[in-house]
């Protein structure tokens, strides 16, 4: 039984389909798990400046509740970003703090789904 248990928590742990899902305001509460964030998209925007790409959730930035970020690395996979606008999709990943807001790093567009 031990081993069952055990493997059902690894598989949980390494298969993002069975990551839970939480809406963008309850993000900061799960900082560190790797889980789904499931919302409306309320802005997106590629820095002109630096090449990164934000996909915001919950509000606009800077009010925004959760950010999908794009590294500069990573951008030229994900397309017109613009297209999440006004969408419903899950982010998916690990859930990190970046100066007190909650976000996951997407470095590819399979993290991405839409509803």
């Amino acid at each position: 039984m031990k081993a069952i248990l055990s493997a059902v928590a690894l598989l949980a742990a390494i298969s993002p389909g069975l990551a839970a899902t939480y809406e963008p305001s309850q993000a900061k509460l799960h900082i560190g798990e790797s889980a789904t964030i499931e919302g409306p998209v309320s802005g997106t925007h590629v820095d002109a400046r630096s090449g990164v790409g934000f996909i915001d959730m919950g509000g606009r930035y800077p009010n925004s509740s959760f950010t999908g970020f794009i590294p500069r690395t990573a951008i030229g996979k994900f397309g017109d970003i613009q297209r999440y606008s006004g969408k419903t999709i899950g982010i998916s990943g690990t859930i990190k703090d970046y100066k007190g807001k909650p976000e996951i790093v997407l470095s590819d567009p399979s993290q991405v789904s839409e509803h």
